[in-house]
């Protein structure tokens, strides 16, 4: 079932009983003289789509651009930094969560994805949301890979050569092989420049592959990309019916190891946390009272006020007193102010 050639209330059908999709996930970048950029999300989409439609379950759009700058150097590629790439692919994750999915195969045909997929899937199963893992297509079935090809190669070679030819034929420059073959990498397995005293010291393709490709090209064919195409989509469908019978709460992350975190503290405890953490801060104090160390403690990176200036002279009795009637007095004391 492939969603966008459905309308809502059929795929509302669909949640209301499944909750497994798959979701194509590739690249646009160079595969060689030989083969189109479009190679990677080719192989994704012709995966999923064929899984889909054996088992029922959702499929959804693919993501045709990856994490592909160390093919930066030649024309066409296309690339999103790795960031970005995780965040767009978890929040179209969630949103399938929103919907009601909650198991997600992310088909991957582009090895520059499988770190960032593989993080992405860990983020939403850590927090609950959904299971979600990622599935590369040739790792499925490194066994056959290896004995049909005498010289196999990690980007552009035989492998991806004859997926193409079996599905998209008409965009693989077979006249082009040989080129393939011999301006890139042919034999991977004999080189050691890849490494130098144990480290990768390279990051760009170009750097091993003048054309950008490795392998034997021209042991290719349509029969063996068939071949290929039929074992994986197999492997596909049994992770996807794997995952259908699964419980979710089997898939999600597992708890914490026995003794459970605050499993043997007092029921009373967060009640008593407040009043307990007072005490203690009280005893720091007077500890620091007693020992005479408090007016130092306080007074680190204080500074002190002004002290007030003493007054020379003395204030004048009275002098802030309300003041008194001018009225003159003519009698004895006590007598009645005169007229004026």
């Amino acid at each position: 079932m492939y969603v966008a050639d459905r309308t809502w209330p059929e795929l509302g059908e669909y949640v209301a009983e499944e909750s497994v999709a798959v979701v194509p996930l590739g690249s646009t970048e160079q595969h060689g003289p030989h083969l189109p950029l479009a190679t990677d999300h080719l192989i994704a989409e012709g995966l999923a789509r064929e899984a889909a439609d054996r088992t029922g379950f959702l499929c959804t759009p693919t993501v045709n651009v990856g994490v592909s700058p160390h093919h930066r150097q030649f024309h066409g590629t296309m690339w999103v930094d790795a960031p970005t790439f995780r965040d767009y692919v978890e929040s179209m994750t969630r949103n399938l969560a929103y919907h009601g999915v909650d198991r997600v195969v992310y088909v991957n045909a582009h090895g520059g994805n499988v770190e960032h997929l593989r993080e992405v899937g860990r983020r939403l199963r850590d927090d609950g949301t959904l299971y979600a893992v990622e599935w590369m297509w040739d790792e499925s079935i490194p066994g056959l890979v290896d004995d049909v090809f005498e010289h196999n190669g990690p980007h552009g070679g035989p492998k991806e050569t004859a997926m193409i030819q079996h599905l998209a034929p008409e965009l693989v420059r077979d006249d082009r092989l040989e080129a393939a073959r011999d301006g890139g990498l042919r034999d991977v397995e004999g080189v050691e420049f890849l490494r130098h005293h144990g480290a990768r010291t390279f990051y760009d393709a170009v750097e091993n592959s003048e054309n950008g490709v490795f392998g034997d090209q021209t042991g290719a064919s349509a029969e063996v990309g068939a071949e290929l195409f039929e074992a994986a989509v197999d492997q596909l469908v049994q992770l996807l019916e794997w995952l259908d019978d699964r419980r979710l709460d089997d898939l999600l992350a597992p708890a914490h190891v026995d003794p459970q975190p605050g499993s043997r503290r007092p029921e009373q405890w967060p009640r008593l946390a407040p009043v307990v953490g007072a005490i203690r801060r009280r005893s720091v104090v007077g500890t620091l009272r007693r020992r005479g160390r408090l007016r130092r403690f306080r007074s680190r990176g204080r500074r002190r006020s002004p002290r007030r200036p003493r007054r020379t002279t003395r204030t004048p009795v009275g002098s802030r007193r309300r003041s008194v009637p001018t009225a003159s007095r003519s009698g004895p004391p006590g007598a009645p102010p005169s007229a004026a």
